[in-house]
């Protein structure tokens, strides 16, 4: 169970090192769909609000407070670092520099 919750309410971020951060160590996030964000929150993990929705977001943060039993920290963990390790990120560049050389 989550004991804490990350909010980021944002206009625009590029890509949210802060909300890595907070899922990495196992605490889901509500965080506003805007660029750079939409693709880091999947479901089970965090919540999206829209821009500039103040009753939206409220809402869904005593949602998440209400159901935070529902988020389990160690999987939030676990997903993050499959997607956003050391080694995964290398993988990642060292295959998009290959393909860019390639062709």
């Amino acid at each position: 169970m989550a004991e804490s919750v990350f909010v980021l309410s944002s206009h625009y971020e590029i890509f949210g090192v802060v909300i890595i951060a907070s899922l990495a160590l196992g605490v889901p996030v509500i965080v506003t769909s805007c660029v750079g964000l939409e693709d880091t929150v999947r479901s089970g993990y965090g919540i999206l609000v829209p821009v500039d929705n103040v009753e939206v977001l409220a809402v869904v943060m005593v949602k998440m407070y209400n159901e935070r039993a529902l988020f389990d920290s160690e999987k939030i963990g676990a997903n993050c670092h499959a997607r956003y390790s050391s080694e995964v990120t290398a993988e990642r560049l060292t295959q998009a520099y290959a393909d860019v050389l390639s062709g």
